[in-house]
């Protein structure tokens, strides 16, 4: 549960803010911007869950309630613009995400200009240096630097890289492998049959991956990586993302 985290590392923001900008309020209101890839998906749920966990304990925010209002953004700036804006005008004490990249700067941006807290849940191959918001993934190029790191460190000598978007940290991350005398395979997952690039895969021996696709897919993956003899190959995996839920991954 994303959002766990997200709130939490809110409540520290809040808690550093002037007490004096505090105590006229008994509660403290939060927008939180969900994407249109996060309508239908848990995240609203988690949140739910999130703020009623805050909310129990007496030492997060004492005598004040966390609350929250969420705005469902579709592709249009605009009409995001104009509902971050409105809330900020109701009370928001701070913004959490979207996770789109071109909507979440757009609420950076507001963020800034009114002096709000804002946490960036959106990964950003950038590091965007703000004095009011925090990002929550670490950019792509320390992320790339640990994946190297563990590469080096489990003496691959070939790596194949699995991925859907995110194009720019996928070429970065091949320029660091390579400069490590790694022998690189990339792939990108443009559909949900894995057969070519597993067969790719079994014939350049390349058993160590490193895997940037969407959860829902991994289930039929790692299943057609068993049919196809991949698993008894003795393949390693790793995930490039930190939003993978593992205890998820290991009962599908």
């Amino acid at each position: 549960m994303i959002f766990i985290n997200h709130c939490f590392v809110f409540v520290m923001i809040v808690m550093i803010l002037p007490q004096r900008s505090l105590t006229k309020f008994s509660s403290v209101k939060i927008g939180v911007v969900f994407s249109k890839a996060d309508w239908n998906s848990t995240a609203v749920k988690a949140l739910d869950e999130a703020v009623e966990m805050i909310n129990k304990r007496d030492d997060i925010l004492p005598h004040r309630r966390l609350l929250y209002s969420p705005i469902f953004s579709d592709d249009n700036t605009f009409k995001l613009t104009k509902a971050v804006c409105s809330g900020i005008e109701a009370g928001f004490r701070a913004v959490i995400g979207p996770s789109a990249h071109l909507a979440s700067l757009h609420v950076q941006s507001i963020c800034d200009g009114l002096d709000i807290p804002h946490l960036d849940t959106k990964a950003s191959p950038l590091e965007r240096k703000s004095k009011f918001s925090i990002a929550l993934h670490p950019s792509y190029a320390h992320s790339n630097k640990a994946l190297l790191d563990y590469a080096v460190n489990a003496n691959w000598s070939s790596v194949a890289i699995l991925y859907q978007e995110n194009v720019a940290a996928v070429i970065h991350l091949q320029d660091l492998l390579t400069s490590a005398g790694i022998e690189i395979l990339s792939r990108q997952v443009l559909t949900p049959n894995f057969r070519p690039i597993l067969t790719d895969i079994k014939r350049h021996n390349a058993f160590n991956m490193l895997l940037d696709i969407e959860p829902g897919l991994l289930p039929s993956f790692f299943k057609e990586c068993r049919e196809r003899g991949v698993l008894a190959e003795g393949a390693k995996f790793m995930m490039m993302s930190m939003d993978y839920d593992i205890h998820k991954l290991l009962q599908s």
